[in-house]
């Protein structure tokens, strides 16, 4: 399951992060993770004494939690969970979410008017590199719960995670594949091959509509192959059978293509470990069921193939 991670201080921003996230995670089915961090210099004290206050900032943070926690359970049937970390805040973050593979998303909230989005949005935005899941900076909603426009003209929407680290995730992308396919042989040019042949045996039986509605739930470099030298007139071919299917993608530039027989399902195994499968599920389901049937995995459950930080 996947797990939207929203820290919790006393800013008034932080309301709106854990609104987004509650709802967000009610949506997809995901949970929410409610970091808190105690910052390294909080209990510089004698021994004891600091304990004590160690202690009390703890109680005073779960009581802070529990407004939230009874909101998500109550508005959105979240159940969520409190995490409290001590230290500097964004090590902490990053420290959390390398150690927790289900975390798939950082809310945060952005701050108003002409201070900026506020201290912690300024860290993590310098730190993005080394963040590996996306990070949402919420905006601030009206009354109604519809964004603002002024927030969206200061604080405009971040960089999709897909495409800042999309040498990373393509790169991840042909490795589960070449390593699904079980050839030695195969090189990063002859995986990438063997998937470009996959992506056009399916797009050639897909309507424009389609594709362009199958490339929105890809990885961006799956995408660009995707429609890549696309010629939109042709009409849609009738699915085949997975052997004929399989053939006609060892067809493709056949003098440097080495794609196995099992090819299609390997890199629909790379494909599931890298997409969110709720889209995923859902454009298949809307194209119908020679679509589902082509990128459907024997070897493992789903629930095995779920995106994981890379």
């Amino acid at each position: 399951m996947r797990k939207f991670l929203v820290i919790l201080d006393d800013s008034r921003e932080c309301l709106n992060a854990m609104r987004f996230a509650a709802m967000r995670a009610a949506h997809t089915g995901g949970g929410v993770t409610v970091l808190s961090i105690i910052p390294p210099d909080e209990f510089n004290h004698w021994i004891g004494v600091g304990e004590l206050m160690r202690e009390e900032e703890r109680e005073r943070i779960t009581v802070h939690y529990e407004v939230f926690a009874k909101w998500m359970r109550d508005r959105q049937d979240v159940e969520p969970e409190l995490v409290i970390r001590e230290g500097e805040a964004v090590p902490e973050i990053l420290a959390h979410v390398r150690e927790n593979p289900d975390v798939g998303v950082l809310v945060l909230g952005a701050g108003e008017g002409k201070a900026g989005p506020g201290p912690l949005v300024t860290q993590m935005t310098r730190a993005a590199a080394d963040l590996p899941i996306p990070d949402h900076d919420c905006p601030r909603h009206d009354d109604q719960g519809t964004p603002r426009s002024d927030h969206l003209a200061q604080h405009p929407m971040p960089m999709p995670w897909t495409y800042r680290h999309a040498q990373k995730e393509f790169a991840s992308i042909l490795a589960r594949t070449k390593d699904e396919m079980g050839s030695a042989l195969l090189s990063d040019n002859m995986t990438y091959t063997a998937i470009e042949g996959v992506l056009r045996c399916f797009r050639a039986r897909l309507t424009p509509e389609q594709v362009i509605a199958f490339g929105d739930v890809l990885p961006s470099i799956l995408r660009a192959i995707l429609v890549h030298q696309w010629d939109v007139t042709e009409a849609p071919r009738p699915f085949g059978t997975r052997a004929g299917m399989t053939k006609e993608v060892q067809a493709h530039r056949q003098h440097h293509n080495i794609a196995t027989d099992d090819c299609i399902e390997a890199f629909a195994i790379a494909l599931w470990s890298h997409s969110n499968h709720r889209d995923l599920a859902r454009v298949l389901a809307k194209i119908g069921p020679e679509a589902e049937d082509f990128w459907a995995v024997t070897r493992y459950e789903l629930s095995e193939l779920q995106p994981k930080i890379i």
